[in-house]
């Protein structure tokens, strides 16, 4: 549960990523983002050179 999270904690999650098999090939940006469990309504992330401000692009990957 995130309210048991401390100030500059790694929380470390891990996750399987399915994808299309007619997924184009390419470069595709990853994000994650949080939610409101209750209303569901997305939560705003703070970060340096933020794109967005409800998600965190943590990094890419390839498609061949």
């Amino acid at each position: 549960p995130t309210d048991r999270w401390h100030t500059d904690e790694i929380v470390q999650y891990q996750l399987t990523l399915v994808l299309p098999s007619d997924l184009v090939a390419g470069k595709y940006d990853v994000a994650v983002g949080m939610y409101n469990w209750i209303s569901s309504e997305r939560l705003p992330v703070v970060q340096t050179h933020g794109r967005e401000p409800d998600r965190a692009f943590v990094g890419s990957m390839v498609v061949k």
